[in-house]
């Protein structure tokens, strides 16, 4: 390799010193994600309904390493996450401080980065220029809050990881071009590929990587050669591999969206549009969300194609005329940003979404760092001016903290559903069907059925055919006790896709309701044949199985979807429920126990454990049980009758009376207490 003049760095004293400072700043941002919750969105696929990374072993090692799930293969982000999961279990503040840590790295990253091409590009700043301009770029990358959505979505932890290693990977090769003899020099390209390698297995997203490689060759490297270009031949046969297997697991998992429903000149529009749209954003950070929708009128003389073309063609411009005067790293910032932006243009439309905050990640570096040689080259041209040199310093510092405080901000939005998409559906009113869907899903699971209704309807007028809606409004009516609605809703949704499992789920919910068991297994069986991991519809299935007394295969069923939620307190219940049915006491006691440790408060497993403890004998830990599920659940009446039942049989009336009293205030129709409480009243009255 051609060998440059040896570097200057600073101190180690002085590395740590910044890592340091930056860190602290990264907290100061994203701190407020440690409170923030897991999301429905992708966090169930990722972590705490994800079976292949909620234990660490042979097995799950291997399916980590070999799995499409999601569409995609990344083990590492699969073991990020499995470690993370063995440390906090499901409590998403482990999984959030975890990101907010592996961006406080990539942060400092961004500083080596700055300060390695600076220091090779054989400018005339000083050190101490060089240094407190890589500052610079760090904290304005790092407090942006374009990075929200990757810092604070867990499900993002693949961007972080694979910036993380493509950063890591520049800074190495940019270090290369110190190795002037042959073992060094394959000690380096070793690291460089293992890194990159790393990057792919985190996200498909750094298969530009080699491109990028070559640019740094150009500038400020100034080695491009044959020779450069045959090094890049290994890392190009790996980008081509991991590209057609992505697109193929992507494809197979419905992520790619199909030219009949996105065609390719309206993708190619799109793409013309988001090359201007991130940088704006990045200039103007306002009315960030999760989702952005399609312009409705794009064509090619519209506002935003035009506008975008003409900015695209000016900054070309812009760079050729500077590349032309000597000024190479114009157009190798250009470059980068087109380079490192293609694979989430759209032009192969993964998913729904016309943009994401989340594609900025890396394709914006080059921005943040022209920010910084822009802070070094202000400060040069104030040097002699002092009131001038601290007017840029406070401006920078009102910056810094204007940034933070938007970041904060936005690390709020995404504390949960319900906040995240109403966030959304306030800044696109009536555009974003998708995120009124997932609103109303946000609402169901607050038990807010006339707000998850009106949700799903207004998803319904912005788009009729949406099946989804219709599934999520025979939800509702099922929750509400209205079977027929239900029904109906159920059947609407699968006249839209034949192939909708969890539509089938649904109807077999319906079916079951009504006493059709037969025809509700068939429902939920059909469910599972189009989705074999839709756990929902097999634990609903063995309840079925379990109803019609067929034990046997109830538990093979139960046993199955278990193995693909662990986690499950519902599959522990309904298990210990079969176990103790069949009267093998003891193994319905463990999964009872099991489900009190994931959900100590799930009022259903007290009771049903006091009723087993009630049946061995054990009085006194079944009215312990009783009382726990009472006081988990002070609406149910029927813990408060078996506790009654219990002190009547060891002779204590007064505290039976209590309960079976409390029962009916609960249940004025339960008439169990009723006659039991006449009963214990004629008794006390004879008595006197």
């Amino acid at each position: 390799m051609k060998r440059v003049p040896s570097l200057q760095s600073p101190s180690t004293f002085s590395y740590l010193t910044t890592f340091f400072i930056l860190f602290l700043f990264v907290i100061i941002a994203f701190g407020g994600a440690l409170n923030n919750k897991f999301l429905s969105w992708d966090d169930a696929d990722f972590v705490y309904d994800n079976p292949m990374i909620q234990s660490i072993d042979a097995e799950h090692i291997f399916q980590m390493a070999t799995s499409f799930h999601t569409g995609n293969w990344y083990p590492i982000t699969w073991a990020s996450h499995a470690i993370d999961y063995a440390l906090f279990g499901a409590d998403p503040l482990g999984h959030h401080l975890t990101s907010v840590l592996i961006h406080g790295v990539n942060v400092f990253l961004v500083f080596l980065v700055f300060h390695r091409l600076l220091s090779l590009a054989k400018t005339n700043f000083s050190p101490s220029y060089i240094f407190w301009g890589g500052i610079t770029a760090a904290l304005l990358f790092g407090l942006h809050p374009l990075r929200v959505e990757s810092v604070a979505w867990i499900s993002q932890r693949k961007d972080l990881l694979c910036a993380f290693f493509v950063l890591t990977c520049y800074w190495v090769y940019l270090s290369c071009s110190n190795a002037s003899e042959q073992k060094p020099y394959w000690r380096w390209y070793s690291s460089v590929l293992v890194l990159f390698l790393c990057a792919l297995a985190s996200k498909p997203m750094a298969v530009t990587v080699p491109i990028i490689l070559l640019l740094l060759d150009f500038y400020p490297l100034r080695r491009f050669s044959r020779r450069a270009l045959l090094e890049k031949i290994p890392l190009f046969i790996i980008c081509f591999g991991i590209s057609i297997v992505t697109l193929k697991a992507q494809g197979q998992a419905g992520a790619v969206v199909s030219v009949d429903k996105l065609d390719l000149i309206d993708r190619g529009l799109n793409a013309i549009r988001s090359i201007a749209f991130y940088p704006m954003k990045t200039l103007w950070p306002v009315n960030l969300t999760a989702l952005y929708p399609f312009p409705s009128k794009l064509t090619p003389l519209s506002f935003w194609f035009s506008g975008s073309l003409l900015l695209i063609f000016g900054v070309t411009a812009f760079c050729v005329m500077e590349f032309k005067k000597g000024k190479l790293f114009w157009w190798v910032a250009w470059l980068y940003y087109l380079i490192s932006l293609a694979p989430v243009l759209g032009i192969v439309q993964v998913g729904g979404q016309a943009a994401a905050d989340r594609y900025t990640y890396l394709p914006m570096l080059s921005f943040f760092l022209l920010s910084g040689l822009g802070l070094i080259c202000l400060v040069r041209f104030f040097e002699k001016t002092a009131n001038s040199r601290y007017l840029t310093g406070a401006c920078g510092v009102l910056l810094l903290v204007g940034l933070t405080g938007l970041t904060q901000k936005q690390v709020k939005v995404w504390s949960d559903d319900e906040i995240l998409w109403r966030h959304t559906v306030q800044i696109f009113p009536d555009r974003l069907p998708r995120a009124r869907l997932f609103l109303g899903w946000a609402y169901l699971d607050g038990n807010k059925l006339e707000a998850a209704a009106t949700e799903f309807n207004v998803a319904l007028k912005m788009h009729p055919l949406y099946s989804k809606a219709y599934n999520g409004l025979g939800v509702v009516e099922y929750r509400r006790g209205r079977l027929f609605l239900a029904d109906k809703k159920f059947k609407e949704a699968l006249a839209l896709d034949s192939e909708f499992a969890e539509a089938y789920n649904g109807l077999g919910l319906v079916e079951y309701s009504q006493g059709h068991l037969e025809s509700a297994e068939i429902k939920f069986k059909k469910a599972l044949t189009l989705d074999p991991e839709f756990n929902e519809a097999g634990i609903n299935l063995g309840l079925v199985l379990f109803s019609q007394e067929q034990f046997v295969e109830a538990e093979k069923q139960y046993l199955k979807s278990l193995a693909q939620k662990r986690d499950s307190v519902e599959l522990r219940n309904n298990l210990g429920l079969l176990y103790y049915r069949q009267g093998r006491l003891k193994a319905a006691e463990s999964h009872y126990m099991a489900g009190l440790k994931i959900d100590f408060e799930f009022s259903g497993l007290h009771f049903n454990l006091g009723n087993l403890y009630r049946t061995q004998g054990r009085i006194s830990e079944a009215v312990k049980a009783y009382k726990e599920s009472i006081k988990f659940n002070s609406h149910w009446a029927m813990p408060h009758n078996h506790l009654g039942e219990v002190y009547l049989e060891l002779g204590v009336l007064d505290k039976a009376e209590a309960e079976f009293t409390a029962a009916i205030e609960i249940d004025p129709e339960n008439e169990l207490a009723r006659r039991i409480l006449l009963l214990l009243t004629s008794t006390s009255r004879k008595s006197q």
